[in-house]
């Protein structure tokens, strides 16, 4: 993410204090909007104020670079101000380092093949496309420190924005074979590690607010295999279960979607349906997230999707403004 007009951001106008009501519960969500870029653009804190979506993920902006002058807690505020019960939670990378956030220290470097960054818990580029992130060691006590447990942490400074709870992505990272690789060789369950730091996650989260959330992006075999995941979890979204997009395109990008998921093997379509008929059995929310630009397609996601008993959102890959094609 960059930060080229902060001014919107910083000068947000007439702010409303949070209202009195409680977020709606997990469960009673039934829209969803996922903004991870572009929230710098002129308009679209208020254009997503403004919306009826039950709830909202967007990226802890002030602790990107460029973003430190941000008042997240305003920030949030006014996005909680256009309807009081609606759920926000901050996007929170657990498996993988970015070089465009305020962790990312000068004298950090990125990892190369076959060999670790500095720190040293910085290994391998994950995903393909997003050649500024980084897996990690994530059982390295330096890396748990940064993002979970010190007094400083990423996550503690998003929860005092006053976010109703955090989106985990790269859980998956457990089962990433540069990652469990190394994990074998230092005699490192990578799966169980994994679940034990969502639980420290959930504490944290419910330390903060008795009915905080900890959604996980994809990581579906994880929470379903592992109790203490599981329990750790309140919800899971799906990503590309139909339709997926190329990485670090731009918003206009014909790149930004209509892939078809040609998987096989416990990728293919049905295979993820059904982990979601699982996870739904396991008394866990279950909301799906795939990229198309054609909205004949998005229709045919959001039939399919919920028919299923999940909850969808269609948009574009890089997931840089609100969909234009919204579930109807």
């Amino acid at each position: 993410m960059r930060f080229n007009n902060l001014l919107t951001l910083i000068l947000l106008g007439v702010l409303q204090l949070p209202a009195s009501a409680q977020p709606m519960p997990l469960r009673n969500a039934k829209t969803y909007m996922f903004q991870f870029q572009g929230l710098d653009a002129r308009g679209a804190i208020e254009k997503l104020a403004r919306s009826d979506y039950d709830m909202l993920i967007i990226d802890d902006v002030h602790q990107a670079k460029g973003g430190q002058r941000v008042d997240m807690a305003k920030l949030v505020a006014t996005l909680r101000a256009g309807k009081p019960t609606r759920i926000i939670l901050a996007y929170f990378d657990l498996g993988a380092a970015e070089t465009d956030r305020t962790y990312w220290a000068a004298d950090w470097k990125s990892p190369r093949p076959g060999q670790p960054g500095r720190p040293d818990f910085l290994m391998g580029i994950n995903p393909p496309g997003w050649e500024d992130t980084f897996l990690t060691l994530f059982w390295d006590k330096r890396w748990q420190d940064l993002m979970v447990d010190a007094a400083d942490s990423s996550l503690t400074r998003s929860l005092a924005a006053g976010f109703d709870g955090v989106l985990v992505d790269w859980v998956q990272a457990a089962d990433h074979p540069v990652i469990t690789a190394i994990a074998q060789k230092q005699s490192v369950d990578s799966r169980q590690s994994m679940a034990d730091l969502l639980a420290r996650v959930r504490a944290r989260v419910r330390k903060a607010q008795p009915a905080g959330l900890v959604l996980t992006l994809n990581g579906a075999s994880l929470v379903l295999d592992n109790p203490k995941a599981r329990d750790a979890v309140d919800g899971v979204i799906c990503e590309g279960i139909w339709y997926t997009g190329k990485g670090d395109v731009s918003w206009d990008s014909a790149d930004g979607g209509d892939v078809p998921n040609s998987n096989t093997g416990e990728a293919a379509t049905d295979a993820r349906l059904k982990q979601t008929r699982a996870l739904l059995d396991a008394g866990k929310p279950v909301f799906t997230l795939d990229y198309t630009l054609k909205p004949d397609r998005a229709q045919q996601v959001y039939v399919a999707s919920r028919s299923a008993g999940l909850v969808p959102l269609v948009t574009r890959s890089s997931l840089g403004g609100m969909t234009p094609t919204p579930p109807r």
